[in-house]
């Protein structure tokens, strides 16, 4: 087993531990018959949703390739504690060619916390379709005469991710505003060559490019959730 998926299940299993921890101190905390028929108006039941999420997710990310911004989208289904869905998303630098795009499926597990709150601890599995890689920037690439595209991959990869919501408003749907963290990584790497061009010269060489890396990054998530 790689250092990087082994670190990752680390990390996923550190935050599977947590969330367990946080679910079983709701259980506890459940009041008895009579306090939850005198609640049962103005809260779900713990650990008995039904229910579609929509979010979008614009955040940040880092990775061996570089630092930039993401922008995505999930849609998750919940029912009870399980917690299933599909996300994409677009990662891009600024001021370079450098950009990639996400599609992954997730599944794991929806704490069973109170109506307003939803904490989210799934798994991810998908690929990621990488352009521009090893780029120089622009403004560099203008000045200096020498440019080039870049490399191009698609690569799959492994992952995790937490989510921590409020929900703002009752009954069959609702507003839902929270943060989510991340970490991936490629469980492959490849080497591509790119062609660069030296433009004053008009000569052109070949400098082999690795593609495949890992990430981690946070985002602000923003959207709305459906009772079914």
């Amino acid at each position: 087993m790689s250092p990087i998926v082994h670190r990752l299940g680390c990390f996923f299993f550190t935050l599977l531990i947590f969330t367990t921890l946080l679910s079983t101190t709701a259980r506890a905390d459940e009041p008895g018959p009579t306090e939850a028929k005198a609640e049962a108006s103005s809260a779900d039941t713990i650990g008995d949703r039904h229910e579609i999420a929509v979010s979008f997710h614009p955040g940040t990310f880092s990775d061996g390739h570089g630092t930039g911004a993401l922008l995505g989208a999930d849609v998750t289904y919940r029912y009870g504690v399980l917690a299933i869905g599909v996300l994409g998303d677009r990662a891009t630098m600024l001021m370079t060619p450098y950009a990639s795009w996400t599609g992954a499926g997730s599944a794991g597990i929806s704490a069973p916390l109170p109506d307003w709150v939803r904490l989210d601890l799934v798994g991810v599995a998908g690929v990621h379709a990488y352009s521009g890689v090893g780029a120089s920037p622009f403004l560099i690439a203008q000045m200096s005469g020498r440019g080039g595209e870049g490399a191009s991959a698609t690569l799959p990869f492994l992952g995790s991710r937490l989510r921590l919501g409020t929900k703002i408003g009752k009954g069959a749907a609702a507003a839902i505003i929270g943060i989510e963290g991340f970490a991936e990584a490629d469980t492959e790497r490849v080497t591509r060559a790119e062609r660069v061009t030296t433009i004053s010269a008009g000569s052109r060489e070949d400098r082999p490019l690795t593609v495949g890396t890992e990430r981690v990054g946070a985002a602000l998530t923003l959207g709305g959730v459906f009772a079914l």
